[in-house]
């Protein structure tokens, strides 16, 4: 095989893999937030979380100063908080 023939060939494998690769990627999560009553500061409220096309991940919410986490409907560990941010 030539230098030519080799080029060429590793060009049209590097275009495979790109084009099998970006088939392969799975597709955006979605995420829809719900909120049953308008939030305030220092009242408790409901907000509810429907995910789609997220078979492994996370979700990351962000309060705002002056509410505060009560807590989850998720069984177990599933669910959990981090004061870090």
């Amino acid at each position: 095989m030539t230098n030519l023939e080799e080029s060429a060939t590793i060009k049209i494998l590097l275009v495979a893999t790109i084009i099998l690769a970006v088939l392969a990627a799975p597709a955006a999560a979605g995420v829809t937030r719900s909120l049953v009553t308008t939030p305030y500061s220092g009242t408790e409220f409901t907000v509810a979380l429907n995910i789609t096309d997220l078979e492994i991940g996370g979700i990351v919410e962000t309060l705002p100063p002056g509410f505060t986490y009560a807590g989850t409907s998720l069984p177990g560990l599933r669910g959990s908080t981090s004061s870090s941010r």
